[in-house]
């Protein structure tokens, strides 16, 4: 058998109101390294379910959701300020 096409490589996050922990399961090699990373950090050890399938048990504090960050221009302009000032501070030190 080949390997998993692009859309095979899914990964599923599954959780309910009565647990405290998320479910993940991924055949995703990019996913993977991502949540080996977490539940290496959380003492959590990942379980192979099928030739390409890991589950990751993790707590729910382990995973959050955000919005996206909008900056405004001046905002934009102040950052890459700070930027250009520390790069320069790092050059000279």
């Amino acid at each position: 058998m080949a390997t998993l096409t692009r859309e095979e490589r899914e990964t599923i996050l599954r959780t309910d109101d009565a647990g405290d922990e998320w479910t993940i399961y991924t055949c995703s090699p990019v996913m993977k390294r991502q949540l080996d990373r977490i539940a290496e950090a959380w003492g959590v050890r990942p379980r192979q379910v099928d030739k390409w399938g890991w589950e990751y048990r993790l707590p729910t504090g382990a995973l959050a959701f955000r919005k996206p960050r909008r900056l405004t221009a001046a905002q934009r302009e102040a950052t890459a300020a700070r930027l250009t000032a520390a790069r320069r501070r790092a050059r000279v030190g």
